[in-house]
């Protein structure tokens, strides 16, 4: 058996037997002259949803053609770039590129607010990615970006630096370094701040030129009843220093083993001894084939204000017994001349 195949109306197309007289129609949907044209290079889908004009311009959401003083979202891509256009009421033509961002590029490549919001820049630049800012404006005037943080090509994170030596700045590192760097700050200046609930409790700060002070928040109004230190001396002579050899053959280490240290000095350490945690073992793709059992170590601060505290005392005290075994020598040896 043949089959034909013959005009229907309806946007049906209807297959014809050729050795019987009986027919059957398959019905597809009706293409019309408004849905798809395409016509001396000319393409519109969907009434201009879609439309590529003669000149190559491509417009998504509305017709190359078509842009006015109010347009809503739509892009256009043309010969002579790209144009992202957001919600611009009461903005006139000549805009060249819009952002949605506050600002806009206008049709001699210059950016200009568009309130006077602060406005914000993203590209990608020689495999960086780059965040530009600026602050407020005037709407209608040019905008003069400044770049406020960048990833190199290397992973290192950059804010308010181009330099992985900030001055001024903070730089991020891949092996999970930090560095903060300031170009005319004095002492007191801040290069990290610690906080809870808001409230600063520590901070790291410049102390002339060549060094820095690692501050506790130590203020009298925070403390109650303050009282002569007491006991320094069994504190102190309880600690047990100790040398030892480094597991991992890097050499000698001098100073305390964490849980003896804590027990004297339980403010001056965290951690439990002996602690362990469940961490999953994964294959390549990423599958937990199993866990185990790795150590959580226990860490100290030798220099904490617990410890200083107990050595001055302690000094104190000693230099105290000093001062009259000197007078009870000095007595003794007046009373034998």
């Amino acid at each position: 058996m043949g089959v034909k195949l013959a005009a229907a109306s309806g946007g049906s197309i209807e297959l014809v037997p050729t050795n019987t007289a009986s027919n059957f129609t398959v019905t597809v949907p009706a293409v019309t002259a408004t849905a798809l044209t395409d016509s001396a290079g000319i393409l519109n889908i969907g009434s201009g949803q879609i439309y590529k004009d003669a000149n190559g311009n491509l417009g998504l959401g509305v017709t190359p053609s078509a842009w006015g003083s109010a347009y809503s979202k739509a892009i256009q891509i043309s010969t002579q770039g790209a144009y992202v256009a957001g919600n611009t009421t009461g903005y006139s033509g000549g805009t060249y590129a819009w952002f949605g961002n506050n600002g806009y590029l206008d049709s001699a490549a210059a950016f200009r607010y568009t309130i006077s919001t602060s406005a914000c820049q993203y590209q990608q630049v020689a495999n960086s990615h780059q965040w530009l800012y600026a602050p407020n404006g005037t709407a209608g005037g040019l905008i003069s970006f400044s770049e406020a943080m960048r990833i190199d090509s290397s992973g290192n994170l950059l804010v308010g630096t181009t330099s992985t030596a900030p001055n001024p700045g903070v730089a991020f590192y891949p092996s999970g370094g930090l560095c903060t760097g300031n170009s005319n700050g004095t002492t007191g200046f801040e290069f990290a701040a610690f906080r809870r609930n808001a409230t600063q409790i520590g901070s790291i700060t410049q102390n002339g030129t060549t060094g820095v002070l690692y501050n506790l928040t130590s203020d009298y109004r925070l403390k109650n009843n303050p009282q002569a230190l007491t006991g320094a001396k069994e504190f102190v002579m309880a600690l047990q220093p100790k040398k030892w050899q480094w597991w991992d053959g890097s050499g000698e280490g001098v100073g305390f083993i964490a849980h003896e240290f804590m027990e004297v000095a339980k403010y001056s350490g965290h951690g439990i001894k002996d602690a362990v945690e469940t961490v999953e073992i994964k294959d390549e793709q990423g599958n937990v084939t199993g866990t185990e059992q790795r150590p959580v170590h226990q860490s100290i601060q030798p220099s904490s204000s617990e410890v200083m505290a107990n050595l001055v005392a302690f000094i104190q005290e000693q230099q105290a017994l000093i001062v009259q075994l000197q007078a009870d020598v000095a007595a003794l040896k007046g009373a034998q001349a």
